[in-house]
């Protein structure tokens, strides 16, 4: 029998998983519509990158209260980052803390290439950030039991970049496979 907390747990990451699918197709709507220039979208897609490996850190023993509290005020922070770069033309400077966080900067800046210029999809693209946004909490999860203060180890940095790696080549993929978003518009009958 499952008890009341694990149901207000389920029920919360629930919720979290589908206002982070929002937040992406809001993200990419913005992309393509030209509201979001290519520094806010790096930047608010590495704010969720970041509150994805917080996530995965604090996953290890279930979010108590705390931690519960810090991801939903990060939700909250994102969204007023999302309507304060949405009414203005901002060109926020996003700089990774380690390699792996390098990477995914520049992934992010390759998915709104795609998407701005309609040679990624919206789905595509969304997907491509969900892919990003699990390397992030895959990394969290690792550095919750990283013995050097968080610190990857060989093994763990290794499993990263492979991840980092073929996000990479979905990414090329996503940008010269024959979808597109005129194609997509028409009903994909081309």
């Amino acid at each position: 029998m499952i008890g009341m907390g694990n149901v207000a747990a389920m029920s919360q990451m629930v919720q979290r998983d589908q206002h982070q699918q929002m937040d992406n197709a809001q993200l990419n709507w913005g992309a393509k519509t030209g509201t979001i220039n290519r520094d806010e979208y790096v930047n608010l897609g590495n704010y969720k990158n970041e509150t994805e490996r917080l996530e995965g850190l604090y996953a290890k023993d279930g979010l108590n209260a705390r931690e519960q509290r810090i991801l939903a005020n990060r939700e909250k922070q994102y969204d007023k980052m999302y309507q304060k770069y949405s009414y203005g033309d901002y060109h926020p400077r996003t700089v990774g803390k380690d390699d792996i966080q390098n990477r995914q900067i520049n992934q992010l800046g390759r998915i709104y290439d795609g998407v701005s210029s309609g040679q990624v999809t919206m789905r595509e693209g969304q997907g491509l950030l969900n892919q990003q946004q699990h390397i992030s909490h895959d990394k969290g999860h690792f550095q919750q039991d990283g013995l050097f203060f968080n610190k990857l180890n060989f093994g763990e940095r290794a499993n990263l970049n492979n991840q980092l790696n073929h996000a990479s080549g979905d990414i090329y993929q996503a940008k010269h496979n024959w979808r597109n978003d005129w194609n997509q518009w028409m009903g994909g009958m081309f």
